[in-house]
């Protein structure tokens, strides 16, 4: 069942801000290599007391919308916001989200999350994928699998898509380092492969006999649904698609072209209640469904983890498959305001549940605001 709020509630407080976060270390993607993210996030508390944050980063490249875009479009939602209903300013939301993706769901969430908390549960651990690139040396492979399985991590997630001979080449070096060890494998294109290439590195990975990989994510263009549907016509390995993914059509599309499932995330889509009906309508039309931005903060993340957490309460454990990708926080020298997110022997983990992001959620005007 969906949680849902109270649609008269009045807002008494909005705020809205902008917050360069710089990373650990750079991350790479096939189009781009970031040192931090920048997010715009958003506050609400209503009229009950009750606080909600939600937040957006763009990704020039993987959205249409800048950052100066999100900005502009949240602080035009957020206009005269206090003393409406939740319900108005949803509407507003609602409006404007087929243009707007990321500015709306950031302001949606934030309405929405207090209805969400109760989710949390400090047992809940949540498997998360060990991030590596194609671009790593054949003589730092060894060390980054030993790595990771030190660490209890039992997913790895190789981005792939700058140099399609470089990926071909790690694929096969990766499959045999990977012998004998409990590490499953998904490979994310982020859209840099062209059709040709896709093929090519479609046909490597069927190679891997038994150690399958667990599928290969967004190779081609999001908006190039000919291709996409080219290749899961004729790959042997899974395909999901990620950037094509926003609203129940494309969802549709997807399960139409046989793509293997579909990953969701929050900044896609229109706040928690809306990236939960759209994995349940995913789930029923056969498609697996994963979830997770490895490009957010705490802030998204969070959002991100209580939509896992629901899933695994709410929903019997089978709406999401594993692993998750709610590790952008992770990569942050600092994190904003949810301190008590971590990563533990591959898992995410939410320090003192509900509990402790209710404490926190009440210090985040202040702390948002000082910064």
């Amino acid at each position: 069942m969906t949680p849902t709020f109270e649609p008269q509630h009045r807002i008494v407080h909005v705020a809205s801000g902008r917050r360069s976060c710089p990373l650990s270390s750079a991350y790479a993607l096939s189009f781009a290599r970031l040192e931090q993210f920048e997010s715009i996030w958003v506050y609400s508390e209503d009229e009950s007391g009750r606080v909600g944050l939600g937040e957006a980063v763009a990704l020039p490249g993987y959205s249409w919308e800048t950052s100066d875009d999100v900005e502009r479009t949240v602080k035009e939602l957020l206009r005269d916001a206090a003393g409406s209903t939740r319900e108005t300013i949803s509407e507003r939301c609602r409006a404007l989200a087929p243009a707007y993706p990321f500015a709306t769901s950031a302001v949606m969430t934030a309405l929405e999350l207090p209805d969400w908390l109760h989710y949390a549960d400090a047992t809940t651990r949540l498997p998360l994928a060990y991030p590596l690139s194609a671009t790593l040396a054949a003589t730092e492979l060894g060390m980054a699998l030993k790595a990771a399985v030190g660490r209890g991590y039992r997913f790895l997630k190789i981005k792939v898509g700058k140099d399609v001979e470089q990926d071909i080449e790690f694929a096969n070096t990766l499959v045999r380092a990977l012998y004998d060890l409990p590490l499953h494998v998904s490979f994310d294109a982020n859209q840099g492969h062209s059709l040709a290439e896709a093929r090519r590195f479609a046909h490597t990975l069927t190679q891997w006999g038994s150690s399958q990989p667990l599928w290969y994510e967004q190779p081609c263009d999001r908006r190039d649904w000919d291709a996409l549907a080219a290749l899961c016509r004729e790959s042997k390995v899974p395909i999901v698609l990620d950037e094509s993914i926003y609203t129940e059509t494309d969802v549709a599309r997807a399960a139409g072209i046989g793509a293997a499932g579909v990953k969701l995330k929050l900044m896609k889509h229109l706040g928690l209640a809306d990236t939960w009906q759209l994995a349940h309508h995913a789930r029923a039309l056969g498609l697996r469904v994963t979830i997770g931005n490895g490009v957010a903060t705490d802030i998204g993340n969070a959002a991100e983890y209580l939509l896992l957490a629901a899933g695994i309460s709410a929903a019997g454990g089978d709406l999401f498959e594993a692993p998750a990708e709610v590790n952008g926080f992770a990569k942050l020298k600092t994190p904003l305001i949810f301190a008590n997110l971590r990563v533990e022997g591959g898992e995410f983990i939410c320090d003192g549940g509900a509990e402790k992001l209710r404490a926190q959620l009440s210090q985040a005007r202040t702390q948002l605001l000082a910064l």
